[in-house]
């Protein structure tokens, strides 16, 4: 991966979000046991958080593999629909906690690499096959954090039928949290 530095700025605003959000689902991991990571919910057609976890993880996987495949004649390209499916990030929940752990350290080394660098995100198969869309490193931190919040959300409505209460801010986005702060701040 060829590397520009970012000088004006070491940590950006999607790395930091993203990072925490990481960090914030590691946490939660370590709240649940093995049986409650890998359990089927009926209630939700038998939903199981593990392979929600493996969902999020392989999304940061594939986004690292595309910016290692940079070369000088053409741009990263970051293909969401190719990830491994790794069934032992379902059924494993410290195998998934040392994948999560993985994609922080990748995180971490992401800070100098500017936020505007160019890439290449493969459109999904079904809207057009082996069709490319511009995009940016920020852009695509933007998607991941978006994505993980969803998943997060899925999770969170799953633990809690398993008697699981996860933090009141898991599977909830940056700007909801933001707002609601404000209401409680303007509340008489």
């Amino acid at each position: 991966m060829q590397v520009q530095a970012n000088a004006a700025q070491s940590v950006w605003p999607e790395l930091e979000a993203n990072s925490e959000a990481i960090r914030q689902g590691t946490s939660f991991l370590g709240l649940l046991t093995d049986q409650q990571y890998g359990a089927p919910v009926s209630q939700l057609g038998g939903q199981r958080i593990g392979p929600q976890f493996r969902h999020v993880l392989e999304h940061y996987q594939s986004f690292f593999d595309g910016l290692k495949a940079e070369n000088a004649v053409r741009l990263c390209e970051v293909d969401y629909e190719n990830r491994k499916r790794d069934l032992r990030l379902e059924v494993n929940r410290s195998f998934a906690i040392e994948a999560a752990h993985a994609i922080s350290r990748t995180m971490r080394s992401l800070h100098e690499l500017k936020p505007r660098t160019s890439l290449l995100v493969k459109r999904e198969e079904g809207l057009a096959p082996d069709c490319w869309t511009d995009s940016s490193v920020a852009r695509e931190m933007q998607f991941l954090l978006s994505h993980t919040i969803h998943h997060y959300a899925l999770i969170g409505m799953i633990s809690r039928c398993l008697g699981v209460q996860p933090p009141d801010d898991f599977g909830v986005a940056p700007s909801t949290l933001r707002h609601q702060r404000k209401l409680m701040e303007c509340a008489p």
